[in-house]
């Protein structure tokens, strides 16, 4: 029998890892520029022609890219016919987070009402989107429960290891992996070595 405390502790896994998959984002909006800036650097500096590799691979890249999109498109189908599927999900749920965090429900004079706020919008874009993770999370933090807590737990290892995926993802780019360098010169030029091994085949 899975007991509440369980579900608790799930939950605060998915807030760290939650933090953790900010964090990287909010480093990779400036990484990627300084990944960009370091790779044409460095290519000028070694005769290195971005261009005429480019052209030299066009093709390859294109069916790269275009593959990748189809991946992507994939994924969003599968996303929005799980979201139909399951749309009355957490249903009761949800009406109990309403309940507390509804705009109607609070005065504009309570200290607490753009918290409030801002926890019902969240509540209501995961519930849309089938994110049970988050709102989970978000009735937990004002001691609501699902009724079911197998299901709950499930759906929490599920939207864990979507997280885990996300920060793998992010973590597995150049522009992370130049960022882990840090001063390490030797390190950087590697870096940017094996992206243009990988995308362009180039060896020096």
């Amino acid at each position: 029998m899975i007991s509440k405390l369980k579900i608790r502790k799930l939950i605060s896994e998915y807030r760290a890892l939650r933090y953790e998959l900010a964090m990287v984002e909010e480093i990779l909006e400036k990484g990627h520029l300084e990944f960009e800036k370091y790779y044409r650097r460095w290519c000028a500096e070694n005769d290195v022609d971005i261009d005429q590799l480019g052209n030299d691979n066009k093709r390859q890249l294109d069916l790269e890219f275009i593959e990748a999109k189809s991946a992507d498109l994939k994924r969003t189908l599968k996303e929005l016919e799980e979201e139909e599927i399951q749309k009355d999900k957490y249903k009761h749920l949800f009406k109990e987070v309403a309940k507390k965090v509804h705009p109607d429900r609070i005065s504009s004079d309570d200290s607490r009402y753009w918290e409030l706020n801002t926890d019902f919008k969240f509540a209501s874009d995961a519930k849309s989107k089938g994110d049970w993770g988050r709102l989970l999370d978000i009735a937990e933090k004002h001691g609501i429960y699902a009724r079911d807590h197998a299901e709950a737990s499930l759906d929490m290892r599920e939207s864990i290891t979507k997280l885990e995926q996300k920060i793998n993802k992010e973590k597995s780019t150049y522009s992370w992996k130049l960022h882990e360098c840090e001063d390490d010169e030797n390190c950087k030029q590697m870096v940017v070595k094996n992206f243009l091994l990988q995308l362009f085949g180039w060896k020096q």
